[in-house]
């Protein structure tokens, strides 16, 4: 009777110890938070074809709301552009927003360097380096090249067209061969697995966004709407201080 109790006892034991490795086990379906920051990554940021993301994500279809977000950056372009331009034409907006997702394609690049695991709480900490466009330069030399030519000539100010003419083909042609800035800020978003899926809690969402805005813009929203405000600010305050010392003259 002792020997068969030992024997059943041994074999609940090895049930334990072999269920125990079988809840340990990733299904088939489960990837790393590298390769699921990545699949993200290329999904909202490049439009690139995910077609098992709705296995890998919990929750998918809000994840990819978060692609809105893209688009609203790319967008930013176009009502930067507006601002500078009222008289800017729908097709020209289109062009605009076009051409930037083209050298967000080709120009741009994201490089994960490290993952720092948690496992007793299932989150995995996704450092990323990142290379975006730079809105802020493509203005900064439309502005200032605007500027210079209305400086060479500056009766050019008694005629607003033209002047708005001449910002309008300057800050095209910045926009359409944009530059890239490597960002010195290291962007750190936290991926969480619940039951095999990833999950980007909403307390995630600035950082996830910053690393969205710093690829399409080259740094997020409010630091440059600020920056370019100044150099605007600046750039009109030369202007009328040539006008003014041109009047002077006079």
């Amino acid at each position: 009777m002792k020997k068969k109790l030992g024997l059943l006892s041994s074999l609940i034991v090895l049930v334990i110890m072999m269920a125990g490795c079988a809840g340990n086990k990733k299904s088939k379906d489960e990837i790393s938070a590298k390769q699921a920051a990545r699949e993200y990554i290329d999904y909202v940021v490049y439009n690139k074809e995910a077609k098992d993301f709705d296995k890998h994500f919990e929750n998918p279809k809000k994840l990819k709301e978060l692609s809105d977000s893209t688009t609203v950056y790319i967008e930013g372009y176009k009502r930067t552009f507006n601002g500078f331009v009222p008289e800017m034409t729908e097709d020209e907006g289109n062009k605009i927003i076009e051409s930037v997702k083209k050298q967000l394609a080709e120009k741009t690049k994201y490089e994960i360097v490290s993952v720092k695991e948690d496992e007793k709480e299932h989150k995995s900490t996704v450092t990323f380096k990142l290379t975006g466009l730079n809105e802020e330069d493509a203005v900064k030399t439309g502005l200032t090249n605007w500027k210079n030519a209305i400086l060479q000539d500056i009766e050019i100010t008694t005629d607003r067209a033209k002047m708005n003419g001449i910002l309008k083909d300057e800050l095209t042609k910045t926009y359409e061969n944009l530059s890239t800035i490597e960002s010195n800020k290291q962007e750190k978003v936290v991926f969480t697995n619940m039951a095999g899926k990833w999950v980007i809690e909403i307390d995630q969402s600035e950082p996830m966004d910053n690393v969205i805005s710093t690829l399409v813009q080259g740094e997020p929203t409010k630091e440059l709407s600020t920056s370019l405000t100044k150099e605007n600010d600046a750039a009109v305050a030369e202007i009328n201080k040539a006008v003014a010392d041109y009047n002077a003259q006079q």
